[in-house]
């Protein structure tokens, strides 16, 4: 790679390379005298690569468009040649996609040529000076990389690097002593490759999927502090590392493309904290024995199973209930890992100890048994049965209570040996578990003697001979409206009777009879009374002798009430009907009327008398039951009926609704009659099937293809509700089959994309005029112009579409597009070559030293190089003017367009602000050009007492008007009316005419209506339609 040791204050040494000998001698004089830059020039690529062989530059600057070999071919061969020197685009060509081509392929910059020479010379040098300082940067940090690498080597963690796919690319001598492998067995493998077990901190199999790394390349998560456990297949001293994984990404990338593991040997300090971890698990398990609040003796001992693996460290565990002669032994529960792995067929629960292998012997020594090579029993000893778990070392305890065992705990197979500090704080758990068992099972018989009486629902109270009150239960309490026992423990009894005198009759009855029954009327706390059932009885000791008094009491109040109740219930029914205006009857299924509410009654002009027992189509003079009858229809089917139909004999459209009341059988007992007068709603309707005829003559008849379809609540479009027979033609289907399509089916690809934003200008402002393509269904496609109208029908939302085909329209477009392109292409290239031919002019210009000429050629030189500005000019003004409506007028944020084209110019103390959030203006693409001249305009001829430009706006009637107004000279009277005509000002002349020809293509006016002395001011006229105003934006003026 080609490199460079000149230093940032070094005059830099410049490869200038364009294939046009004006332009090139011309550049490198300019670079020269300007910059002070020492310039070789190459009138060719391969002359460049020439030069680039013998000689060092600090960077090289290349011309776009060069014959055999282009600017970016160049760059690309002296890329390959492994050469990083600084490269930069000089070139007229400003398409976009010469600009990305050129960062592609590794450019350092880009400068148009073609603006005004010092600006467009001195951005030039500035990006030269800045890609060399950039490059110079780079080889900076490859010595950084270098003294990382120094790190890398001799830091004590290990450091191990692994692709995407976790194979181990690097690592570092620290890792190779730490796992034990030489780097080159480490690398070229992944984790699961290596002689290595790996474990997890619980001793289980630490799968490779878990693994850090994994983990990081995975996620793309930093995944820390992960403890892993490695030994050697032929060694079983396991090491213990930390382990931190970082994953790496490239700029944009979303996944990592490498993942580094930072290992450190934390063997000694993990032993250490076992230890103090197993006392604080010892610790932990006891306070939780005594803390645990399990219901039952079961729910203790499923703790205990699992916390016996945690004091011991074990990986099996039991425990065994005691018979109380010692002879059977019946196993409550295994641990969880015991079910796992056990493959015994028919797992037995009881064990006779008679009959028992090694763990029998607790029972016969009554003492702990510790085995440690448990696999070197022979298999009397261990009296398994096939499937049974493998044990490897064995741990057994008596738990006792007095002189009795009453269980066993056992745990098996601790990663290291069991010990007697082991046996005793196993057995110190077992006893600890065993007198919380004791104890709760005797608070348990206590708590059943005591949950029946103060749990029952009925009030219990308790008192002595005297009637004072010893014990109530929270029923009571409640009956009573008190919060607290101690409010009623004392009191007599008498005192919760609103009858006091009937409370000491009841009382002595007690005494005499030793019981009583009935009814009695409380008197509550709050002074209110309830009537309550009671039930009395006299406690009696063994000798039959009373003791006590109990009673029982039950709150028939709500009963009481709801007798009451129904009486009120009816009376309110009864008013609820005679307030119905519709006539409300009640009839038997054989159609006698049982009575009518007082509308009924009204109607047929009867009374109650009159009308009880008589059919209900005599009443209105008929022999027989209506046709059809909704009484008759709705005892056939046993359910609500409704029909509507015209009762000629009372002259009137009525809506019978029947509703059958049905007994247990099913079968109906009495009807419910409800009769609706529906005769003006009747005259409604058949004046609203006349107004939609008529409308429908109009549909169909209409030339244009209308289509009405519904807009779901979730904005998505439904299918066509009714489309007419224009439609139809347009498209090839028949009427019924069109309604069968929902709007899309007829639309391409391009107009589905486009929908969302039209639903939403739907929804903001009703309408929507807007161009698409149909698909007929024959498959072929036409153009059409649409316009849309949202409006609600029937509570639903529905949108009316009026869609004209205009496919000439399109074809005659299309035509001028062709001839317009066809001469854009002629412009351009004319164009492109009178601006290079320009640029050198103007470069031998402004290079010739005038101070040794005369006043008169100085002044010819003057007016020659101003002649030549005002023809460039010119010619960029034309295409300015060639692009102008060639594109789609589309809708654009005014705010934004004005921040962009304020931003374009350097204003000084000059503040520029605006008022214009939240509108849109429908506009040529070439709107922010027009804020652009405006501006420019107030720079160029506001005077020294221009201070400040400012943009708003304000409503005209139905029309919008925004301003671009400054405070400098103004404009002349007599130039108001000429302003906006071409060539007319003191620049180009050009400026504002283009900005009036851009506002006119979608219809606005620009008109200036300033004061002279006082400033500019450019009103433009937006007419409706063409503006849209955000939510929270009011029709009045901003400023």
């Amino acid at each position: 790679m080609h490199t460079s040791s000149r230093t940032s204050s070094d005059i830099l040494k410049i490869l200038l390379v364009d294939d046009e000998d004006v332009v090139l001698h011309a550049t490198r004089e300019y670079l020269k005298t300007c910059f002070s830059f020492d310039v070789d020039i190459a009138v060719s690529g391969s002359s460049a690569l020439a030069r680039l062989s013998e000689n060092e530059y600090d960077a090289i600057i290349a011309d776009y468009e060069m014959e055999s070999m282009s600017g970016l071919d160049l760059l690309k061969a002296i890329r390959e040649r492994g050469d990083d020197t600084p490269f930069i685009i000089f070139t007229g060509k400003g398409r976009e996609e010469v600009v990305i081509e050129a960062f592609e392929r590794g450019a350092d910059g880009y400068v148009q040529k073609g603006g005004e020479i010092r600006s467009q010379f001195a951005e030039l040098a500035q990006k030269v000076r800045t890609a060399v300082c950039s490059t110079r940067s780079a080889r900076a940090v490859h010595e950084q990389d270098t003294r990382h690498r120094i790190l890398f080597e001799t830091m004590g963690q290990g450091v191990i690097y692994q692709d995407r796919d976790g194979t181990i690319i690097e690592a570092n001598p620290a890792a190779e002593r730490i796992l034990g492998i030489p780097l080159d067995q480490l690398t070229g493998k992944r984790w699961d490759e290596l002689s290595l077990h790996m474990i997890q901190e619980d001793n289980s199999p630490f799968p490779v999927e878990k693994q850090p790394s994994t983990q990081a390349l995975h996620t793309g998560k930093v995944i820390a502090d992960t403890i892993m456990g490695i030994c050697h297949s032929d060694d079983d001293e396991c090491r213990w590392i930390h382990v931190d994984a970082t994953p790496l990404f490239r700029n944009g990338d979303e996944k990592p493309f490498q993942v580094y593991s930072i290992l450190s040997d934390i063997t000694g300090l993990r032993a250490i904290k076992e230890q103090v971890t197993l006392h604080a698990e010892r610790i932990s398990a006891f306070l939780e024995l005594n803390r645990l609040n399990a219901p039952s003796r079961a729910e203790l001992l499923d703790y205990a199973i699992n916390a016996c693996l945690k004091i011991t460290q074990s990986q099996f565990s039991f425990i065994g209930l005691v018979n109380p002669d010692e002879t059977e032994v019946t196993i409550h529960a295994w641990s969880p890992s015991v079910i796992e792995t056990c493959r015994v067929q028919e797992q037995k629960k009881n064990f006779q100890v008679a009959d028992s292998g090694i763990w029998g012997d607790v029972l016969r020594t009554r003492k702990p048994l510790i085995l440690n090579s448990f696999q070197d029993l022979d298999s009397g000893k261990k009296r398994f049965v096939k499937g049974h778990v493998p044990i490897t070392r064995f741990l057994e305890v008596p738990v006792f209570d007095g002189d009795r065992i009453v269980a066993l705990l056992a745990v098996a197979n601790k990663t290291r040996p069991y010990n007697e500090d082991d046996s005793q704080a196993l057995i110190a758990f077992g006893n600890e578990l065993w007198g919380i068992i004791h104890q709760r099972e005797t608070r348990e018989a206590l708590f059943l003697k005591n949950y029946a009486i103060e749990s029952s629902m009925n009030g219990i109270a308790i008192a002595d001979l005297s009637g004072i009150l010893t014990y109530v239960n929270p029923a009571f309490l409640s009956i009573w409206n008190y919060h607290h026992r101690d409010e009623v423990i004392g009191k007599s009894a008498i005192t919760f009777w609103k009858n006091h005198d009937q409370a000491a009759e009841v009382i002595e009855a007690i005494k005499t009879a030793k019981q009583w029954q009935g009814e009695m009327e409380a008197e509550r706390t709050d002074g209110s009374h309830a009537i309550l059932l009671v039930s009395a009885h006299s406690i009696l000791d063994e000798s039959g002798t009373p003791q006590a008094i109990m009673a029982s009491f039950i709150d028939i109040t709500d009963k009481k009430m709801a007798e009451q109740e129904l009486i009120q219930a009816n009376n309110i029914i009864e008013g609820m009907l005679n307030g119905i205006h519709d006539i409300v009857g009640l009839q038997l299924p054989n159609h006698s009327v049982v009575r009518y509410n007082k509308a009924g009654y009204e109607a047929l002009g009867l009374s109650a008398s009159e009308v009880v027992g008589k059919k209900c189509y005599e009443l209105i003079g008929r022999d027989t039951p209506c046709v059809p009858c909704a009484t008759s229809e709705a005892i056939a089917r046993g359910q609500l009926y409704t029909i509507q139909r015209y009762s000629p004999e009372i002259g009137k459209f009525l809506e019978c609704t029947s509703n059958p009341i049905l007994n247990d059988q099913g079968k109906p007992e009495l009807i419910v009659e409800l009769l609706h007068d529906i005769t003006s709603q009747k005259k409604a309707e058949e004046a609203l099937r006349e107004s939609e005829e008529r409308f429908r003559q109009l549909f169909n008849n209409a030339s244009d293809a209308i289509f009405l379809h519904e807009l779901h609540d979730d904005n998505s479009h439904g299918r066509f509700i009714e489309v007419n027979d224009a439609a139809c033609r347009a498209l090839g289907y028949s009427h019924e089959e069109l309604l069968e399509k929902a709007v899309f089916d007829i639309n391409t690809l391009s107009d589905k994309e486009a929908a969302p934003d039209i639903t939403r200008q739907l929804i903001s402002e009703g309408h929507a005029l807007f161009e698409g393509t149909h698909v007929r269904k024959d498959g072929s496609i036409f153009p059409v112009e649409v316009s849309a109208h949202l409006f609600e029908l029937h509570g639903s939302r529905v949108v009316l579409s009026i869609c004209r085909d205009i496919t000439e329209r399109k074809r005659s477009e299309k035509s001028i597009i062709e001839a317009n392109r066809k001469l854009q292409l002629l412009s351009s290239i004319t164009r492109h070559d009178i601006l290079n031919s320009l640029g050198g002019l103007l470069l031998f210009l402004d290079s010739i030293p005038r101070s040794d000429l005369s006043p008169v050629v100085r002044e010819n030189l003057h007016r020659i190089e101003a002649y030549a500005l005002t023809i460039q000019k010119q010619i960029k003004f034309t295409h300015d003017y060639q692009v102008l409506g060639l594109q789609k007028a589309i809708w654009q944020d005014l705010s934004r367009c004005f921040q962009k084209a304020s931003d374009q110019f350097d204003t000084g103390r000059i503040t520029v602000e605006e008022h214009l959030s939240g509108i849109e203006i429908f506009a040529d693409p070439m709107l922010e050009k027009v804020i652009y001249n405006l501006i420019d305009n107030a720079l160029r001829y506001g005077g020294a007492k221009l201070s400040k430009i400012f943009g708003y706006y304000r409503t005209d009637g139905e029309d919008l008007i925004w301003i671009i107004e400054d405070d400098g000279a103004g404009v002349a009277p007599e130039m108001k009316d000429q302003i906006m005509e071409r060539g007319v000002g003191c620049n180009t002349g050009f400026g504002l005419f283009l900005s009036a020809e851009i506002l006119s293509i979608t219809g606005m006016t620009i008109t200036e209506t300033g004061t002279d002395g006082e400033g500019a001011r450019f009103e433009i006229r937006v007419p409706k339609g063409m503006f849209r105003l955000g939510t929270d934006q009011r029709p009045e003026e901003r400023g």
